[in-house]
């Protein structure tokens, strides 16, 4: 698999992997008997396709998917783990008791430190996790955290993700930053007004989450009916039954372009292209609990785009296009300190 270049010279495979489908967090898993070893599967085919680079989080599971990584790592060995770029997040007091954002130094390096035990590795990339910036807490303060859990070895490199331009430029100035991490898809292009130049004007890399928007640009989903009861989408705008219906006929003219391209070409496909098409600095990270959708997603790489297919794509899905908030009311500005 060709390689992306982020922040500080850190490379990894051009398409990474989100873990948070391996934990119950915001989806519902098909299968309520999914377990770790069902999980450690994707991760030993995702490696065995060339995936370096893995995000997890603390958040995703209270700690259940750092563990569940630090099993792999384990497994793997130290040599096999020196290859890899690991990736989770902090900024959030989270039990099942207390819920807040929290920036405050102590608390920083005390999660990082608790993170790398999980995981039973140093960390390449420690972000702040989506729009949890401690607003009570200079981002400055947050950044010496990290700076000093890089000097004890914990962590390799700083991430924010979902910070706004000015909090990631008064970031960077204390740390440098190695990856902003942000909604990046066909469907969401907003950061390319200003979050994608900036993290360019700096050097930081880009790592996309939700590639695929949330799922929806595999095709697979028509109508609310095709989600499972209680699944976080069907409270997004997008996933209104109106929304649906407009967006899917945006990815019904993807759908017969990949049809044109042949050889196993699907919308998925030519979405997570796309992304990768936008530069070797951008890592997307899509997520799946299944290996079969896991060797779809990876086999994107097999497409490379040319840039009349690129500009196509762009056309076919405008943002002006797009019916529907990328989130509800409260959740949309960028985080700013």
């Amino acid at each position: 698999m060709k390689q992306a270049t982020l922040g500080n010279g850190v490379t990894c495979s051009q398409l990474g992997y989100g873990c948070m489908s391996l934990s119950p967090v915001f989806y519902k898993l098909d299968d309520a008997n999914y377990s770790d070893e069902d999980a450690l599967k994707v991760l030993r085919r995702a490696r065995e396709l060339g995936v370096t680079h893995y995000d997890s989080a603390f958040a995703y599971g209270l700690g259940h998917n750092e563990t569940l990584l630090g099993k792999w790592i384990k497994e793997i060995g130290s040599v096999e783990r020196a290859k890899l770029c690991i990736a989770t997040k902090t900024g959030i007091k989270l039990s099942p008791t207390e819920h807040r954002v929290c920036g405050d130094k102590e608390f920083i390096i005390s999660e990082g430190k608790k993170s790398a035990e999980r995981l039973g590795s140093y960390i390449d990339i420690f972000y702040l996790h989506r729009k949890l910036i401690d607003t009570s807490v200079p981002i400055e303060q947050t950044m010496e955290a990290m700076k000093e859990l890089i000097s004890q070895g914990v962590i390799k490199g700083v991430g924010l993700s979902e910070a706004s331009a000015a909090t990631i430029k008064r970031a960077h100035a204390v740390q440098p930053i190695t990856a902003v991490q942000i909604e990046y898809s066909l469907w969401s292009r907003d950061v390319e007004e200003e979050i994608i130049p900036t993290c360019r004007e700096l050097g930081i890399g880009i790592v996309a989450y939700s590639p695929l928007g949330r799922g929806f640009l595999t095709g697979n989903f028509k109508s609310r009916d095709d989600f499972k009861e209680g699944d976080w989408r069907l409270n997004n705008p997008r996933f209104e039954q109106q929304a649906m219906e407009q967006n899917a006929k945006l990815v019904e003219k993807i759908e017969k372009m990949a049809a044109g391209k042949g050889n196993g070409c699907t919308t998925a496909k030519l979405a997570l292209a796309w992304v990768m098409a936008q530069g070797s600095d951008i890592v997307p990270i899509p997520g799946t609990s299944k290996v079969a959708n896991l060797e779809k997603n990876v086999d994107a790489t097999n497409f490379p785009l040319s840039k009349d297919e690129v500009d196509e794509l762009s056309t076919i899905m405008q943002p002006d296009y797009v019916v529907g908030a990328r989130y509800a009311a409260g959740h949309l500005t960028f985080q700013e300190n």
